[in-house]
């Protein structure tokens, strides 16, 4: 697995480790994330009708535990830093509103999760990077809740027949951006680079171009592209 996985020259290991693509490891993971996924979404489709908001239920608080657990478990270990010790990647924060939309199925909160976790679960299983580390449980970890933003909307779109909102990819974007302001206050304060607002990531994505701030204006049409698709898709 070592020789799968890239550690970029001088830096953190716990910032830079990014799985090398049709890799061995990437298809092992990935592939098997994305069968697990869609297994799953059938066996919940199976539930009867009459409970399928507590199996929502259910699956949400699933989601918002994994959610929280990397955090605790680097403070038991005493390794837990401001630079990837919080839950502020976009995965992160999205998890919480995938947990939220199950939990509650508020409308605004359901498209929320699912243009920003579609998407950033997209490009997390194409061109993974580890921010939490590569010990077994923070790869486990990853998958898990990269299953869990992918799961979550197709359950509440197919299982609770929730729709899309016209406009509704425009709104999420915005409320991306907003939320970007906030995570990016607090990079500035901490030095961190959590949303990767301040550098780059260092996986091999098409779609990263040129550095700071460059990159992120390429980041901010693909991601409005991206929601508009998945618009198309789910409406």
């Amino acid at each position: 697995m070592n020789d799968d996985i890239t550690l970029r020259q001088g830096d953190d290991e716990m910032q830079e480790a990014t799985a090398k693509i049709f890799s061995g490891f990437w298809w092992r993971t990935s592939g098997l994330t994305l069968a697990i996924t869609g297994l799953s979404l059938l066996v919940l489709m199976q539930v009867p009708s009459e409970q399928t908001r507590f199996a929502g239920q259910v699956l949400g608080w699933w989601i918002l535990v994994w959610a929280v657990l990397p955090p605790i478990v680097h403070a038991l270990k005493k390794q837990w830093d401001w630079r990837y010790g919080l839950p502020l990647q976009l995965c992160d924060i999205t998890a919480f509103f995938t947990g939220w939309a199950l939990v509650s199925e508020n409308q605004l909160i359901h498209e929320i999760a699912l243009y920003w976790g579609m998407t950033g679960a997209l490009h997390a299983l194409l061109t993974p990077q580890f921010t939490q580390g590569t010990q077994f449980f923070f790869l486990i970890e990853f998958y898990v809740s990269h299953t869990g933003l992918i799961l979550g909307p197709m359950f509440l779109t197919y299982a609770r027949s929730m729709e899309l909102r016209p406009w509704s990819w425009l709104e999420a974007g915005g409320w991306l951006f907003i939320c970007g302001i906030v995570v990016g206050l607090i990079n500035w304060r901490h030095q961190c680079n959590y949303m990767f607002l301040c550098r780059p990531p260092t996986a091999k994505n098409p779609f990263i171009i040129g550095q700071w701030p460059w990159y992120l204006i390429a980041f901010a049409v693909v991601m409005f592209l991206h929601f508009w698709v998945f618009y198309l898709i789910f409406r």
